[in-house]
């Protein structure tokens, strides 16, 4: 595996373009970003002129960002912890491919929508459809895939209103899919991890990228891929991608004994 700044593989791209779909119309705000990763995508929302905070598990990920962000100067810092994160500050919480990582899923987003203020927007992106879970998601330390109508419930669940949940990837990410799969399996990567196991493979694979994936990255890039890019937006509000990109809004005070169901 191999660390690269910008590294983009043929999900990333297409992920980033439903991203950039959803909150098109966004004022520029105030984020607090979970999991950050390389901050490829926190670069594009700096960019639009948002300013923020990010934190990511990992220490050798946090010095990747810090280092990655650099030219963005005071408009984003980077945290070793939340604790000092002021609670209700944040006109906006993303988190992309960090839910399925985590566990406790509903009680992360509980914590997570305490640092929004009323009216605060949420925005996630977690991997489509439980019946596709797999090597390759035991490989990065996925705990599940989600379901759309899962996904709505949960957000209202923890005090989130007007849910609204994109489908993207479809068709170009069922092919690629299948390939990473085969390659997964190839490495031999099919047992499950232990808990420890799955946290080192989640702090990973944010920042790290296959050598496989990154020659892949030379010839299936954002130029090569725009008719698939601009192809998935037909089919955002369809169920038929591979991953979801999901926004809620901060809407009533969360209760202690809500149930995803």
């Amino acid at each position: 595996m191999t660390a690269d700044r910008w590294a983009e593989t043929p999900m990333f791209i297409l992920r980033r373009d439903c991203i950039g779909y959803a909150t098109r119309e966004w004022q520029p705000g105030r984020f607090l970003e979970m999991g950050a990763g390389t901050g490829r995508l926190t670069a594009g929302f700096l960019e639009r002129g948002f300013t923020g905070t990010c934190y990511d598990l990992g220490s050798e990920s946090r010095a990747l960002l810090r280092s990655n962000l650099a030219t963005f100067g005071a408009s984003v810092q980077v945290v070793d912890t939340l604790d000092a994160v002021a609670v209700g500050s944040f006109d906006y919480v993303f988190a992309f491919e960090v839910l399925e990582h985590i566990d406790s899923d509903v009680d992360a987003l509980r914590a997570w929508i305490r640092f929004l203020k009323p009216g605060g927007r949420l925005l996630i992106s977690v991997p489509a459809h439980m019946r596709k879970f797999g090597d390759e998601d035991r490989a990065v330390g996925h705990h599940r895939r989600y379901e759309k109508a899962q996904l709505e419930r949960m957000l209202v669940a923890v005090g989130c209103g007007a849910p609204r949940v994109l489908s993207y990837g479809f068709p170009l990410a069922i092919l690629t899919r299948h390939g990473n799969q085969l390659l997964t399996r190839l490495k031999g990567n099919s047992n499950e991890p232990s808990g420890a196991d799955k946290e080192a493979l989640s702090i990973r694979s944010g920042v790290e990228r296959s050598d496989a994936s990154l020659r892949l990255a030379r010839v299936v890039n954002r130029r090569t891929l725009s008719p698939f890019v601009v192809l998935q937006r037909v089919f955002f509000e369809t169920d038929w991608g591979d991953g979801y990109v999901a926004q809620a809004v901060r809407s009533k005070p969360m209760s202690r004994d809500v149930s995803a169901g």
